[in-house]
C-alpha cells in the first residue's frame, strides 16, 4: 500500500493505493518446494476440501538420482491421503508412506543416471482440511536427502522454500457463470468478375507521392521529403500481358503545372523554391493510350515549439507544461519536455523535428536545457527558443515557481503473475507505482521510472508491507520475497510529505 502522509497541515488530502500478492518462494537448487508455484502455496485448500499438493526437488543441471524427502505435519489439523508419482518421467523406484499416527509423509525414489535435471515433480499427495477445522495455521515442514550426479548428502537437510502453512477458512462462494453471448454469423459476399479488357490500358505508379524543393525544410532531416519522384508508365494488352514502356521514346510525359519539371523523360522535381504548393498533374501517352496521374509538392508552412510533461505518460503529448513547480513537499521542481515540430503544407500531421533543433535559453542561470530537457534549478521567468536550419522559432515563456504540486492519488500497477510473487528466498522486485499530481502530470512509474534518477521515490512516498515475514519493503519502493505465505500480502505506498 502507497500512502500519501505530511508530517505539517500543509497538505490535507493524503490518498493510498494499495495491491495485493501472494508470496510464494521458489526452491534454490537442491531445496524442496511443496504445493502450489502461483498463489498460495496450498491454493484452494479451505475447509471440506481436498487438494493434489505436488513435490517438486530443484536440482539444476545436476541429474537425480535418488531422493528421500519427510514432511511433518499436525494429524488435528489435516489429513494426508493417497500419494502417486509425480509427472517426471524415468522414475524407476517410487515409494510413498503416510503415517497418521505420528504425522510423517516418506516419499523415496529412485530415476537412472543422467536422466533428470531441473525441477523436477516426484510425487503428489492429498491433502485434505476436514470439516469443522478452526486452527489458525498449521505447519508443514520437512527434511531433503539427495544424491545426484555431483553430490550426496550424508543425513537429512532441512527444506526451506517448501516449509509452509495452511489456514482453516471457509470456501469462497463459486464465480457467477458468464452470460452466454448470441451466436454470430460472419457475413458473406457473392463473389464479382470484372469485364475482360477490350482495349490497352495505360497506368502509372510513381515512387514518391509528395515531393519538396531540396533547399525546403522539408526536404531536410528529420522531415525528409523526397525531391525527386519518378514515374513507370505500363500498358496492359486484352490479353493480360503487361509492357513497362517508361523509356519507350514513343512515350510522352506532360505537365502544365508551374509547381515542378519533368526531366530525364520521367522523373519529377519541384520547379523552384519560391513556397508554391500544391498538387501537380501529369500526363503520360504511349500509341494512343493516355493516363494522368499527380504529385504533391509539399514545403514546410510553419514551425512551432511546445513544452510537454517530462518524463511522458498517455496523453502528456496534448498537456502545454510552461510553470514548472516544486514536487510535493521536495525541494525538486518538475521537469519538460520540448519539442519542436514543423508542419506541412499538405495538411498531413506535424512532424516531430526536436532532434535536429538547438535550443537556447535566456533569463538567468536557473534554468538549463539538455537533449531538449528543461530542467530548472531556481525560481524565475525564462524565454526558451529554437534553430531548426535557418529557420528561427519564436521564443517560448517557462515559468519556474517555488509553489507545489500535491500527489493526487496512487495507484499500484505492479504486473504479478497470477498476483504471486514467486522467486527463490531473498528475490527483490521493485513495485509499479502511478502517480498522479494535483495539476495532472503524472508519474507512470516512480519507483523505477526516468524521473527517479533525479528524484528519489523515498522524497514523497512511503512503502509497507502487511507481513514483513512473508515480503519487505525497502523504503526505494523495492519488495524482497522472504518467505511462503497463506492468502495475501497488502503492499502498500502512501504519499509523505516531510
Amino acid at each position: 500500500t502507497a500512502t500519501a502522509t505530511c508530517s505539517t497541515t500543509d497538505i490535507t488530502a493524503l490518498p493510498a493505493g494499495s495491491d495485493s500478492v501472494s508470496a510464494n518462494l521458489e526452491p534454490a537448487q537442491y531445496d524442496v518446494d511443496i504445493g502450489s508455484s502461483l498463489g498460495s502455496t496450498f491454493e484452494g485448500a479451505f475447509i471440506g476440501q481436498t487438494v493434489d499438493v505436488p513435490i517438486r526437488i530443484q536440482v539444476g543441471a545436476d541429474p537425480l538420482q535418488n531422493y528421500t524427502v519427510v514432511l511433518g505435519y499436525v494429524t488435528g489439523d489435516v489429513t494426508m491421503g493417497t500419494c502417486s508419482a509425480g509427472s517426471a518421467a524415468l522414475q524407476s523406484l517410487f515409494n510413498c508412506t503416510v503415517d497418521a499416527v505420528t504425522g510423517r509423509v516418506t516419499l523415496t525414489g529412485t530415476f537412472p543416471a543422467g536422466t533428470t535435471t531441473g525441477l523436477v515433480e516426484v510425487g503428489t499427495i492429498q491433502m485434505t482440511v476436514p470439516s469443522g477445522s478452526s486452527f489458525t495455521s498449521s505447519s508443514i515442514t520437512g527434511t531433503v536427502q539427495l544424491d545426484t550426479a555431483l553430490t550426496t548428502d550424508t543425513a537429512p537437510r532441512a527444506i526451506s522454500a517448501g516449509a509452509s502453512t495452511v489456514v482453516a477458512a471457509n470456501a469462497p462462494p463459486p464465480p457467477s457463470p458468464p452470460p452466454l453471448s448470441s451466436p454470430t454469423q460472419s457475413p458473406t459476399g457473392a463473389p464479382t468478375t470484372r469485364a475482360p479488357t477490350a482495349a490497352p490500358t495505360l497506368t502509372l505508379t510513381f515512387s514518391a507521392a509528395k515531393i519538396a524543393h531540396s533547399s525546403n525544410l522539408a526536404a531536410a532531416s528529420p522531415i525528409s521529403i523526397l525531391t525527386l519522384s519518378i514515374i513507370t508508365a505500363t500498358v496492359r494488352y486484352a490479353d493480360g500481358s503487361t509492357l513497362v514502356v517508361s523509356s519507350d521514346p514513343r512515350t510522352s510525359f506532360t505537365s502544365s503545372s508551374p509547381l515542378i519539371s519533368i526531366i530525364n523523360r520521367n522523373q519529377i522535381r519541384v520547379a523552384s523554391n519560391d513556397g508554391l504548393y500544391g498538387t501537380a498533374g501529369i500526363t503520360v501517352t504511349f500509341e494512343g493510350v493516355s493516363a494522368t496521374g499527380t504529385v504533391e509538392v509539399v514545403a514546410v508552412t510553419s514551425v512551432s515549439l511546445a513544452s510537454r510533461p517530462y518524463p511522458s505518460f498517455s496523453g502528456s503529448n496534448t498537456i502545454d507544461k510552461t510553470v514548472l513547480s516544486l514536487v510535493q513537499c521536495t525541494s525538486v521542481y518538475q521537469r519538460a519536455q520540448l519539442v519542436a515540430s514543423a508542419q506541412l503544407s499538405d495538411g498531413s500531421a506535424a512532424v516531430d523535428m526536436t532532434s535536429a533543433t538547438t535550443f537556447s535559453i535566456s533569463g538567468g542561470p536557473g534554468l538549463s536545457v539538455a537533449a531538449g530537457i528543461l530542467t530548472p534549478s531556481g525560481p524565475g521567468s525564462y524565454s526558451v527558443s529554437g534553430i531548426f536550419g535557418l529557420s528561427f522559432i519564436s521564443d517560448l515563456l517557462i515559468s519556474v515557481v517555488n509553489t507545489r504540486v500535491q500527489v493526487s492519488s496512487l495507484a499500484q500497477t505492479t504486473g504479478w503473475t497470477q498476483d504471486t510473487f514467486g522467486g527463490l528466498s531473498g528475490t527483490t522486485r521493485p513495485l509499479v507505482v502511478a502517480v498522479t499530481f494535483s495539476d495532472g502530470t503524472q508519474y507512470a512509474d516512480a519507483v523505477s521510472g526516468t524521473q527517479s534518477t533525479w528524484i528519489a521515490p523515498s522524497l514523497y512516498m512511503a512503502f509497507t508491507s502487511s507481513n514483513n515475514a512473508y515480503i519487505t519493503v525497502s523504503n526505494a519502493g523495492v519488495a524482497t520475497l522472504v518467505g511462503n505465505s497463506f492468502g495475501t500480502v497488502s503492499l502498500t505506498a502512501t504519499a509523505t510529505c516531510s
